[in-house]
């Protein structure tokens, strides 16, 4: 059976260029939704773009099962929920559950990571970032907003209003969860601790904290994939975390280059007092000599896994 994809009913996006769409994917394709001006954070509010007639009306028109355009770029085959645009949050609905929505606060980063996306669109590569009160516009709508993950071309350390945009948040503290996924370093400890200082404020304000630190492998084998990653800052910058009542997760995505730091790297998860988070790739494709073993995941079936 095909699965059910969820995207088109969460999680929606929000560009670095301020583009709202239904899905991460749907930036891939020729979409009204990814070249609408009405649709752009950046020419009216978040709330008036997701309130719109049109907005739903575009909702309404995603193929409901076995889009071949869906299959050609995202993971869960093209098979999508029908979207009901009598059944929102608006008119007290499940349907289309704007509660979880990616925010995408800069394309910038340092990083070339092989299985990356911005390696095969380098036109998208702009360096933007969201204006801070378009961000914050985002990121404050209504109560239902839930979570905040942010990162798809871009690594959200690079975002040229972090302490700002954190700030705001902890003086409005309007969600109940934060995520956060990072990966790039370059910013150097100074920076980092005033992140981690305002991280702990937010959950402090009573906010729940998701800090995700990708790290797949050790010195010498994260920086295989995760290429211009320093090993050494970013695993600092995790423990500093830790070092606040927030438990940072330890994300590792196994390959048959690093597998044989799977062990070693759970073992400094504990160490450093971290989750750890095994996490499963789809993106290799046919004999793809970067696949993990078969039966790696089935062995450590016990241990925390997620799929991207």
């Amino acid at each position: 059976m095909t699965p059910q994809c969820t995207n088109g009913v969460m999680p929606m996006f929000v560009t670095a260029t301020g583009q709202v769409l239904p899905c991460c994917m749907t930036q891939y394709y020729d979409s009204p939704f990814s070249n609408d001006p009405l649709f752009n954070v950046n020419n009216a509010s978040f709330g008036d773009i997701i309130t719109s007639d049109r907005w739903h009306e575009m909702l309404a028109s995603i193929p409901s099962v076995n889009d071949p355009v869906c299959a050609k770029f995202c993971s869960s085959e093209g098979s999508r929920v029908p979207f009901d645009p009598d059944d929102t949050p608006y008119n007290g609905g499940t349907g289309h559950r704007m509660d979880i929505i990616q925010v995408e606060l800069t394309n910038t980063c340092t990083l070339k990571c092989q299985y990356c996306r911005r390696q095969t669109h380098p036109h998208r590569l702009n360096r933007d970032h969201l204006p801070l009160d378009v961000a914050w516009d985002v990121i404050s709508h209504k109560h239902w907003f839930k979570l905040i993950d942010c990162a798809i071309y871009g690594d959200p350390i690079w975002y040229d209003h972090n302490f700002a945009l954190l700030d705001r948040m902890i003086d409005n503290p309007t969600m109940d969860h934060y995520a956060i996924s990072l990966a790039a370093t370059g910013r150097g400890m100074d920076y980092w601790k005033e992140m981690v200082d305002r991280w702990d404020k937010l959950n402090q304000r009573g906010v729940d904290m998701y800090i995700v630190f990708g790290i797949d492998g050790g010195p010498s084998t994260s920086k295989i994939h995760r290429v211009n990653q320093d090993w050494n800052e970013i695993t600092q910058a995790l423990q500093l975390v830790a070092q606040t009542d927030i438990t940072p997760i330890l994300q590792f995505i196994p390959m048959s280059f690093n597998e044989h730091d799977l062990d070693y790297m759970m073992l400094l998860a504990e160490k450093w007092g971290a989750e750890f988070l095994l996490r499963r790739s789809h993106r290799f494709v046919g004999n793809d000599t970067n696949k993990p073993s078969e039966g790696l995941f089935d062995d450590y079936e016990k241990r925390t896994t997620q799929t991207v």
